[in-house]
């Protein structure tokens, strides 16, 4: 155990509710469109057992790295790509799932920005260190690739509330690009004097509950500049 505090493992209890909301929702959805019973099938991964023990640093390290690909990137990305799916899906049930989901996924990566805080807090040099690889591999990340449906043009496809391959090469490429810009700047500000370093957590505080806003997220276009609310 590494001692986190406990709004930090709040926040993290409350992501994982909501994933299970966000899971049933969408199995509701395909179970309708599908016209039978849809649900979850065994988790694996959850058979293995624990991982071997890490020294408190190396465990550091590793969960700011892993908070970094899979919580400040790949939820940035998951909230980006449903709220672009929300402005093109037809289907009205569909749009508030993707509405509901964006918001959550901006504040599950605004959660694994703050545990990549807490971790350089706690150790900076050798989560910096790590942390720095992590960052620079960043621009390796592959979008994924889609199926291909054949007969179905990438306009439908969006208006059946899925985002398509073009307009998700543009949005991963737009999220590593901002991931990597914040990551670098909370990376370099660990070194910095404590009252520069204050200021930006400050700073960084700020414009976290600003993105985490509902408005916000919703208002901003794949670009992550604003759009107009009635676009």
């Amino acid at each position: 155990m590494l001692g986190a505090p406990s709004f930090l493992i709040e926040r993290s209890h409350l992501a994982a509710l909501d994933e299970i909301r966000h899971a049933r929702r969408c199995y509701a959805l395909a179970s309708a469109y599908a016209g039978g019973p849809h649900g979850p099938g065994a988790f694996c991964d959850l058979q293995r057992g624990p991982g071997p023990q890490r020294a408190r640093s190396a465990a550091l390290a590793h969960l700011a790295s892993a908070s970094l690909i899979d919580g400040a990137l790949g939820e940035g990305v998951a909230s980006a790509v449903a709220a672009s799916a929300a402005t093109t899906v037809i289907d009205p049930v569909i749009r508030q799932t993707w509405e509901m989901i964006a918001v959550d996924e901006t504040r599950h990566a605004e959660l694994a920005w703050d545990v990549i805080a807490w971790c350089l807090q706690e150790d900076a040099p050798a989560v910096a260190a790590h942390l720095q690889s992590a960052i620079a591999a960043l621009p390796s990340r592959k979008t994924p690739q889609l199926p291909p449906l054949p007969g179905i043009s990438d306009e439908r496809f969006e208006e059946l509330g899925f985002v398509s391959q073009p307009r998700l090469e543009v949005i991963v490429g737009q999220v590593i690009a901002t991931t990597m810009a914040r990551a670098t700047r909370l990376h370099f500000v660990t070194n910095a004097p404590p009252d520069a370093a204050v200021n930006e957590a400050n700073e960084q505080r700020g414009a976290s509950r600003s993105r985490r806003s509902p408005r916000a997220v919703l208002q901003r276009g794949t670009n992550g500049t604003p759009r107009s609310a009635t676009s």
